[in-house]
């Protein structure tokens, strides 16, 4: 997973840990700014500093994480229905 955050001298850190679905939806309020801290399993972020047009593609990247992650809960659903 990637957060991304804007620090106070306007350069951009995206933070990377592997987080439940949960985490994964909490993201979009990372990109709108707001902080977020250890996740709730407690587990260390590793943190990487950002070139300005590499956020681009972390945003890209997290994109694709959502979209993914749309794709296995419909996938799920579609399986947990066709097993009954």
């Amino acid at each position: 997973m990637i957060y991304i955050t804007k620090k106070n001298n306007n350069s951009y850190f995206a933070w990377v840990c592997y987080t439940s679905h949960r985490e994964l939806l909490a993201s979009n309020f990372a990109l709108k700014g707001k902080q977020k801290g250890k996740n709730s399993a407690g587990v260390e972020e590793k943190f990487v500093e950002l070139a300005h047009e590499q956020r681009q593609e972390a945003v890209w990247i997290l994109c694709e994480a959502k979209k993914k992650a749309k794709k296995e809960r419909i996938m799920a659903k579609k399986h947990s229905r066709n097993s009954t």
